[in-house]
């Protein structure tokens, strides 16, 4: 019997091959932002930058070290709001999309 993929693996897997699947990560990474979900907002990001570019081009563009990156996006990690946003910047540039925001009231 076939060893059953884990749940990130499945995530990874298909974000690397499916462009929609690897923005909406990236979308949804941003909706966490906007809701203060910062625990589900970096491991969405974490999934994006593993699907995408990898966190050694990640680092080459922000100069930084892949394992700083690495603990910013980890579960106990604590990025500063300019990282975030560069991190956002580096990813949507890659994938060349564009973010728009659109606010509705509840």
């Amino acid at each position: 019997m076939r060893e059953k993929k884990s749940f990130e693996q499945a995530v990874l897997a298909r974000a690397k091959t499916d462009k929609a699947y690897r923005e909406g990560l990236l979308a949804a990474a941003i909706q966490e932002i906007s809701v203060n979900n910062l625990a589900v907002a970096r491991a969405l990001l974490r999934h994006s930058v593993n699907a995408s570019i990898g966190f050694e081009t990640l680092a080459s563009y922000m100069d930084k070290s892949p394992k700083s990156l690495m603990r910013m996006l980890s579960a106990n990690g604590n990025p500063t709001l300019s990282n975030i946003a560069r991190i956002l910047a580096v990813l949507l540039e890659h994938t060349n999309s564009r973010i728009t925001v659109t606010i509705e009231p509840d």
